[in-house]
């Protein structure tokens, strides 16, 4: 059997361990193992040997005792060419295993651990099966490019972002904002089904560079060795890894992306044209089956065909909301999306503000950092509204930029709106919404720190008074009353507001910046509502962060919401259901029972799908992503139907994804509890209130705090609550009242409290 050794050059006593093992199983009949060093690559392109040797194994195996760039690519390159792969790791040495569960790819594929060569040919002489992780077959025609984003939603992205937009080709995205983890099966997916794959690589200066070349290193492999459109980015001067230097191009100005991106954007669009359907194998449907993507940003074009309409949508097409709260994976961009493609089919005017985090942390640095809060109130309000009416502005000339001309008065209309529009020459001149938002913060700043004594920090009422006319404001207004008459319905839509917070936590002035939109919201659509009769404006927001408005601005209670956490699981049933049945008609199935096709009916005593709700938190991403996890496994065994133990390692897989998210939402709320979860490994699972408290300690966390760190934990579910003589309730159980929750807790003082099971197996619970 031939293969590939690969394995990082440092430390030295890994490949010389590898090379005694390799002499060993060489010598025997059965193996015929090259190491990498021994590939020739003399007067050749770098990577062409190693690649060729590739094709050549039966399989390929990987040491990543210590993570490394090429390693991985050679992993990911390996995968998707269908090649075996078997990953070992060297525990006898120090490893980069505290690596894994942030990065998600390595423990999501499974690895096998020596400690000498003798261990290391014992473990490769055994019955290696050469069959190689399925790759799915179906390509996304909707959304035909990934893009595996930076960590940092830097103005580099911001740019490639903004030209694959303009290429008018939608797209797919690993955005770590939303996931921290990339597990293989997601990426494999995600992969497969492009036609084009963007990959920028960070320098060592970004923060989490290390983590997310190594996701690039991976994603550019495996989409090389399926054969698709691939691009490699960096800037001058980047870490320019030997693997990818002959697809790696590079950038020395931010306008040397465009051609780039452009580049890759016309070859996905001619390959869009040679699309040819794919056929079920005689395996059966599960290779082939879609669902849907747990992000809903990359889903899209297609979410009109699965979405459950819920009381929630509903409310929030009639215009009777203005806030959408939910935890993070309850479906809030969904419905956004679903709004947003519901209004603009009639006349109407629909506009989508989604800031990238960057931005927004732009926005506190420039408008922000001098002042203090009793200064800022009426300027950041008077921000919010100058930049909105130039939004709404902006959409309503581009939308009847090809009609206005057909009516005398409508064309009058248009002229004026334009003139007042394009009054503001830098605003009005930029390219986007993300454009003028930055320009915006920049020169508002500018304008205060002219006006701003020496060494002060406030400015007085008339100060920001004088700032606030600065700008053409009222002639915008009063340019649009005049315009919109002749609109049915303008609707205001504005997300991710949550990811320009800081990981620290969200702050005072997150919280300003949020009461102050809604603030600017309120009074736009007063302002507008005399001209046209429906103007809805929605903020869509972190349910916790709205709980912390609440306190923060108690006469913030009277807006109206709708919440999106999920309390009843036939509804989740449904989620999953239409999912399944849109994805299995695609492929002619038209089953009555759907479950009954793809999954087993149950895991011991509980239906299967209803366990893997219970294991979702009641959230519909986690559902999405263990029914895509336990597929993806039963693809690889080559299972017909997801089977039990299937269900059971995709659990395995999203108990890591649950444990980051949880992680990074307690963080956002309350700083001081920065990874205490990882303080449970190793422990029983179930806690008395001391036993919590004495983790707590144990992690610098104070016992004025304990209170405040339980009801966190009971809030995100991370927690359950066992009263005597009834069963475990975790929040979703108590329609996620929290007064009810500490009601109990007061009650029956000696509850313990219960780690979720999903949260079990990447904590390592003992029983």
């Amino acid at each position: 059997m031939k293969a590939l050794f690969a394995y990082p050059g440092a430390p030295v006593a890994i490949g010389q361990c590898i090379s005694a093992a390799i002499s060993k199983l060489n010598a025997g009949d059965r193996w015929s193992i090259t190491p990498w060093p021994e590939v020739d690559n003399w007067g050749k392109p770098l990577i062409a040997p190693i690649l060729m040797r590739i094709a050549e194994s039966d399989c390929v195996i990987a040491d990543i005792t210590r993570l490394n760039f090429n390693v991985t690519f050679e992993l990911g390159y390996s995968i998707g060419a269908k090649k075996r792969v078997l990953p070992v790791i060297n525990s006898g040495l120090k490893t980069d295993e505290e690596y894994f569960s942030s990065i998600g790819i390595y423990d999501s594929l499974g690895f096998k651990k020596y400690e000498s060569s003798e261990q290391l040919a014992a473990l490769l002489e055994r019955e290696i099966l050469t069959d190689p992780i399925a790759v799915p077959s179906f390509r996304d025609t909707e959304a035909p490019l990934f893009l595996l984003e930076t960590p940092v939603r830097s103005d580099d992205l911001g740019r490639i972002i903004s030209q694959i937009n303009r290429s008018l080709l939608r797209y797919r995205s690993f955005s770590r904002s939303e996931e921290q983890r990339l597990p293989a099966v997601w990426a494999i997916d995600q992969v497969s089904k492009s036609f084009g794959v963007v990959v920028p690589l960070c320098s060592s200066e970004v923060q989490g560079a290390f983590e997310h070349n190594l996701k690039a290193a991976f994603v550019a492999g495996l989409a090389l060795g399926m054969g698709r459109k691939t691009i490699v980015l960096q800037s001058l001067g980047g870490p320019a890894p030997a693997d990818v230097r002959d697809e790696l191009v590079t950038y020395r100005e931010l306008s040397d992306i465009d051609d780039r991106i452009s580049s890759i954007c016309y070859q996905t669009h001619q390959l869009l044209h040679e699309v040819r359907p794919a056929h079920v194998p005689d395996t059966g449907v599960l290779s082939l089956l879609s669902i849907g993507d747990p992000l809903a940003e990359n889903e899209f074009a297609t979410l009109g065909n699965y979405y459950v309409r819920t009381d929630q949508f509903y409310r929030t097409r009639r215009g009777e909301v203005n806030l959408v709260t939910g935890r993070k994976g309850t479906g809030k961009t969904a419905l956004f999306g679903q709004i947003r493609d519901d209004v603009a089919r009639f006349n109407n005017l629909v506009v989508e503000l989604k800031p990238e985090g960057y931005q927004l942390l732009k926005v506190k640095e420039e408008v922000l950092r001098d002042l203090e809060q009793g200064s800022v109130d009426h300027l950041i309000t008077a921000f919010w509204e100058y930049l909105i009416y130039m939004e709404i502005a902006s959409k309503a000339l581009e939308v009847d930029s090809a009609t206005h001309y057909k009516d005398q008065r409508e064309f009058a209309l248009y002229e004026g709106l334009r003139t007042a529009f394009e009054r503001d020459k830098e605003l009005s001149t930029s390219g986007d919404f993300s454009e003028r938002l930055n320009i915006l913060a920049a020169g508002m700043a500018t304008r205060y720190a002219k006006i701003l004594p020496e060494g002060g920090r406030s400015l007085n009422q008339a100060q920001v008074t004088e700032i606030v006319h600065s700008y053409e404001i009222s002639s915008l207004r009063q340019a649009l009353e005049s315009y919109l008459v002749k609109k049915d319905e303008v609707w205001l839509l504005f997300d991710n507001l949550d990811k320009g917070w800081t990981p620290g936590g969200v702050t005072q002035t997150d919280i300003l910046m949020l009461r102050c939109l809604l603030d600017a919201m309120r009074k736009i659509r007063n302002d507008l509502r005399r001209s046209v009769e429906e103007f809805n404006g929605v903020v869509f927001v972190r349910n916790d962060v709205y709980q912390l408005l609440l306190d923060e601005s108690p006469d913030f209670g009277k807006d109206a919401r709708a919440n999106l956490d999920w309390r009843d699981r036939s509804t989740l049933r449904q989620v999953l259901a239409a999912r399944l049945e849109d994805g299995l008609k695609q492929l002619g199935e038209t089953p009555r029972d759907v479950f009954t096709l793809v999954c087993v009916p149950r895991i011991g005593l509980h239906e299967s799908i209803d366990y893997m709700i219970d294991m979702s938190l009641m959230r519909p991403r986690n559902l999405i992503k263990l029914f895509n996890y336990a597929r993806g496994v039963a693809v690889n065994r080559r299972h017909t139907i997801i089977e039990a133990d299937d269900i059971l390692e995709g659990v395995r897989i999203l108990s890591d994804d649950v444990l980051a998210d949880c992680t990074n939402e307690l963080r956002d709320v309350f700083s001081h509890s920065k990874d205490f979860l990882y303080r449970f490994l190793n422990e029983l699972g179930e806690f008395s209130r001391e036993e919590v408290g004495v983790l707590a300690l144990e992690h610098g966390i104070s016992t004025d705090h304990l209170d405040t760190l339980i009801e966190h934990l009971l809030y995100y579910g991370v927690f359950g609550i066992r009263t005597s003589g009834e069963g475990i309730m975790f929040v979703y159980d108590l329609s996620y009242d929290m007064k009810r929750v500490k009601m109990l807790i007061e009650k029956y003082p000696g509850c313990s409290y219960v780690v979720h099971p999903v949260l079990r197996p990447s904590l390592r619970i003992r029983a």
